[in-house]
């Protein structure tokens, strides 16, 4: 998410474009992600399979954000 959020840490550019291409290159990392948090879920409840456990918690604000990031 750093990239999206923070996407002047990717670059040292200033330039609007460059900016937004960074953001892009950041969703296309998130979305890759929700990939793969979507093949480890498979038919489970929980991304540890059976069991809920931490990585269930942390994955709770990583969706909420995008919310943010893909209104729709």
């Amino acid at each position: 998410f750093f990239p999206i959020f923070a996407p002047q840490r990717y670059t040292t550019s200033t330039d609007d474009q460059v900016i937004a291409d960074v953001k892009k290159a950041g969703q296309v990392l998130v979305r890759n992600g929700l990939s793969e948090i979507e093949n480890r879920l498979g038919d489970t409840n929980y991304l540890g399979g059976d069991d809920l456990t931490i990585c269930d918690f942390y994955a709770v604000p990583m969706l909420r954000w995008c919310t943010l990031i893909f209104p729709n």
